[in-house]
């Protein structure tokens, strides 16, 4: 009895191992490339794009960066008087010249004008950013917004290397 279930194990396993080794012998015989006894260096390679391929990929880079996350800014001037457009370019000025190195947006959102900066990706860090421009901003606030993914991404300058200075 144990014999015949034995066997009937055996007989069962074999297809299997058997379909698999042919699996395993096909893959590599697709992975083998085909050389011709006389095709040395005459290999053609031809590329066929499908339809509006290029364009989709270059619409979902595009929509990629256009991708928004939950940050904050601290918003320094708010206002809506009738001159709060003069107003807002002015604080924008003197933020710039005051941070030089922070990113400052100016924003007209009806009925009012704002000043906003920074792109912090965390409650803490706009904390931080926040207390550090109340000095000359004594109304800053932080503020919830969305922050664009691209705004966040920084693409560095190619290093430039003069062609007499390479030996």
């Amino acid at each position: 009895m144990i014999k015949a279930i034995i066997i009937l194990l055996i007989s069962a396993a074999i297809p299997t191992i058997a379909s698999a080794q042919t699996v395993t012998d096909f893959k590599n015989k697709l992975a083998t490339p085909i050389i011709a006894p006389n095709s040395y260096k005459q290999a053609k390679v031809t590329v066929s794009e499908y339809g509006g391929v290029s364009q989709t990929v270059q619409t979902a880079s595009r929509e990629s960066l256009k991708s928004n996350i939950k940050g904050y800014r601290v918003c320094i001037f708010f206002d809506n008087a009738s001159d709060a457009r003069v107003n807002a370019e002015e604080m924008k000025k003197l933020f710039q010249s005051q941070f030089p190195n922070e990113n400052v947006y100016l924003a007209y959102e009806i009925p009012y004008f704002k000043v906003t900066v920074g792109n912090c990706v965390t409650n803490e860090e706009g904390i931080v950013l926040m207390e550090k421009v109340r000095p000359t901003f004594p109304k800053a606030y932080l503020k919830s917004e969305d922050i664009a993914f691209s705004e966040l991404v920084s693409v560095p300058i190619p290093l430039l290397i003069k062609s007499d200075s390479i030996q």
